[in-house]
């Protein structure tokens, strides 16, 4: 842990913890690496991926994002979410990643954000909005503000740069926050409070100094004053990708805030808050994944799954920028163990790939997730050159049995002879195809699905299903426009009124080829109980608001 001794002079000193307090210096403290753990502490690996082992560092260093519309203009935040930077130089590693959010991407997390705008139960004094910009650039001098910020090249850039301030924060929010910084720092009381102190129960500020409110009035408009060179740039893109893209709403820039798991990193409202782990175990890591495949990856990742671990939810593995020290240290402290010898699997004949293409093609679901040349669903990692990225008993338990390989996945166990299973673990392991370049889906063109841990029938029909057949059942589901046969519309009475309940029961228990309909429909009965099950017929019969045939049931009402 590095520590800087900062020096704080005039306006009457105050400590960061008591502003009522006098005091003649404070710390800055910046975390330093010390080991490999400290990286992915850090970084906040374990805050999507699980398992932590240490209290989330970084949600005390990341801005809190519950007030985020009161505080920042949503042109900065429109542009910052498309090209993070570095804005703190105090807070170690921890950084923003850059989670190649797109113009309406953007844009929807920009009106989730920007909306808000809750004040702090504070009564703070009536400030003017009118203030003397030349008497604040003498007021910033005399509260030595630049001993830990920088404004103009001026400065120490110990904390953050302050030359744009007037692109990024709105006016209300500043004065406000330099009253009474520690109303704002959640516990995490860098910047002191310099011109006021709150009364007994926090609740109304006092003044340190005379004219203290003068003061903050000059000093924000010398800071508001200071604004990014490229600020009328940043504020028409905003302006024209708003007015172009009028049906991007609050509500879709929720769900891919819950999504990222931005409240991993952020303080947030509830509302926007969904699983705690979005991506995949990293303790086990080792177990699964090749280590130089992991460095590669992490050094620059891109989509494995296009449109969420969580199938439907659109997370994405952002890119953290990391040196190749920090990709080292990552890796060394994922790989801390002896890896035990793989088990070699023998490449299979030329007659057993091509019989093994022809059941994938024919018969087996296995392209209804996932891809292989070029073709195939987009929920599950690409086909081709699995054994680059997975170690052969890994890939051979994920085949054999899912659910034991990776608990939670929503990959099901598709029954097969031995024999036949041994022959498509061979092939997916000899399979030495170049993997198809895919990117991450829209989360903006594609419907983001995002089920509660509560095994209700809605909620497993929208973790399993939905992803093709769509929330509604109205077969729009993100992953329908990647298969060779649309799915099912559950969501169609005439012609779910056909189908008798059996049909739907057996259509879920043993998959689409037992019925003559798409073989890329899994069975689910592995997977599921069959109480689930029945669960699920009646949630499909509560979608399309119709009956079985009269024929099919023992209710003589029944239409």
């Amino acid at each position: 842990m590095l520590v800087l001794q900062v020096r704080c002079s005039g306006g009457g000193d105050k400590s960061i913890s008591d502003a009522s307090a006098p005091i003649e210096a404070f710390k800055v403290q910046i975390s330093a690496a010390e080991s490999p753990k400290d990286y992915i502490d850090q970084l906040g690996c374990l805050n999507c991926h699980g398992g932590a082992t240490s209290a989330n560092q970084v949600i005390t260093k990341a801005p809190d994002l519950s007030r985020a519309g009161y505080r920042y203009k949503p042109e900065y935040i429109f542009n910052y979410l498309q090209n993070p930077t570095r804005v703190r130089n105090h807070i170690g590693l921890s950084r923003m990643p850059n989670f190649a959010f797109d113009e309406r991407e953007a844009l929807a997390l920009t009106l989730y954000l920007s909306s808000k705008k809750d004040i702090l139960n504070v009564k703070f004094p009536d400030f003017s909005e009118s203030g003397n910009v030349n008497l604040g650039e003498r007021e910033f001098n005399e509260q030595a503000c630049a001993s830990c910020h920088r404004a103009e090249g001026q400065g120490n850039n110990v904390i953050s740069d302050l030359s744009n301030m007037g692109s990024k924060l709105n006016p209300v929010w500043m004065r406000q926050f330099i009253a009474a910084p520690a109303a704002f720092q959640n516990g995490n009381n860098m910047m002191p409070g310099l011109l006021y102190h709150f009364n007994t129960d926090s609740t109304s500020l006092i003044q340190n100094v005379e004219d203290a409110d003068e003061k903050i009035e000059n000093l924000s408009a010398y800071l508001l004053s200071l604004e990014a060179p490229d600020h009328d740039e940043q504020l028409d893109r905003y302006t024209e990708t708003q007015k172009s893209n009028s049906e991007i709403s609050v509500e879709i820039g929720r769900k891919i805030y819950q999504a990222q798991n931005c409240s991993g990193c952020h303080q947030s409202d509830p509302d926007g808050q969904w699983k705690e782990t979005v991506a995949p175990d990293l303790l086990t890591v080792q177990s699964r994944i090749n280590e130089s495949w992991l460095a590669d990856y992490i050094k620059q990742p891109h989509a494995i799954r296009p449109f969420g671990f969580h199938p439907g939810s659109g997370s994405r593995m952002p890119d953290f920028s990391l040196t190749e020290a920090e990709v080292q240290n990552i890796v060394r402290f994922l790989y801390d163990k002896e890896i035990k010898e793989k088990t070699s699997v023998e490449e299979p004949s030329q007659f057993v790939k091509h019989k093994i293409e022809t059941l994938l093609d024919e018969k087996f679901p296995c392209i209804g997730c996932h891809s292989i040349g070029g073709k195939g669903g987009r929920i599950a990692p690409d086909l081709a050159g699995l054994s680059k990225r997975l170690n052969s008993d890994y890939l051979t338990s994920m085949v054999t049995n899912p659910s034991t390989a990776m608990p939670g996945t929503i990959m099901p166990k598709i029954s097969m002879p031995q024999n036949l299973r041994d022959q498509l673990i061979a092939y997916l392991v000899h399979n030495n195809d170049t993997v198809t370049e895919r990117k991450y889906l829209s989360l903006i063109d594609h419907p983001i699905t995002l089920p509660s841990e509560e095994l209700t029938p809605e909620n497993i029909y929208l973790s399993k299903c939905a992803i093709c057949h769509g929330e509604k059942g109205n077969a729009n589901g993100f992953n329908a426009a990647y298969m060779a046969t649309q799915p099912t519309k559950h969501a169609d009475g005439s012609y779910m009124a056909k189908k008798p309940d059996d049909t739907l029961f057996d259509g879920v228990y043993a998959g689409g080829y037992i019925l003559n309909k798409s073989h890329l429909m899994p069975a689910w009965g592995n997977a599921l109980s069959k109480n689930e099950i029945q669960g699920l017929v009646s949630y499909m019969r509560s979608l399309c608001n119709c009956s079985p045939p009269k024929w099919s049931t023992d209710d003589r009402t029944t239409n």
